[in-house]
């Protein structure tokens, strides 16, 4: 709530998928939109495929989007702006340009990890929390949209051609392949050089 609060500020609370337009942090934004925060299924899911073979019980410590929002701007160079702004704003700690590698599903986005101290009277003071806001321009993120159903129909797919323990592990995983860049040329090279 209070990313969203920050962002596009309003007397009532976010519900998940709610669009709020001209968000007031971010002017040039044509609107913002909040997923919710990540449920703790969906966190435990997440920290179990991606960090639980390395860090075991300190898996958790790596899910970084927990608190997550979306703005999408009219076109590339009102998000440039956005994100100039954003980086000047904030303690930005990372920025993912999707643009540049695009993953294997062809969306486009920068995502920003940005620092929030959030106030907890039971720890003595504010604790740094990191959240995640996705920057998508407006004809990717319709084409996501639209996207979605056939996206969630291929999840379920392989999910049960592949999973009969626990099928929120392999869904995941799906969409997290699904997700990441494709692989660089030098790198496809360098894989049948050495398969031969």
């Amino acid at each position: 709530a209070m990313l969203e609060n920050l962002i596009a500020p309003k007397d009532k609370a976010w519900r998940p998928g709610e669009q709020r337009q001209k968000p007031s942090a971010v002017p040039m934004a044509s609107f913002a939109y909040s997923n919710g925060v990540k449920s703790m299924e969906a966190a435990r899911t997440k920290a179990i495929v991606r960090y639980g073979p390395a860090e075991g019980e300190k898996r958790f410590r790596h899910v970084l989007d927990l608190a997550r929002i979306g703005l999408v701007f009219r076109n590339c160079d009102f998000l440039q702006h956005g994100l100039d702004l954003i980086l000047s704003q904030f303690e930005v700690v990372d920025v993912r340009n999707c643009f540049r590698n695009p993953p294997r599903s062809g969306e486009r986005y920068v995502e920003i990890l940005l620092i929030l101290e959030v106030e907890q009277e039971d720890a003595g003071g504010p604790i740094p929390h990191v959240c995640e806001i996705r920057l998508e321009e407006v004809n990717f993120y319709n084409a996501r949209v639209r996207a979605e159903l056939i996206m969630q129909d291929l999840v379920e797919r392989i999910t049960q051609h592949y999973s009969n323990n626990n099928p929120s592990t392999m869904s995941y995983l799906s969409r997290w392949i699904l997700n990441s860049p494709n692989q660089s040329h030098g790198l496809r090279v360098w894989q049948k050089h050495l398969a031969k």
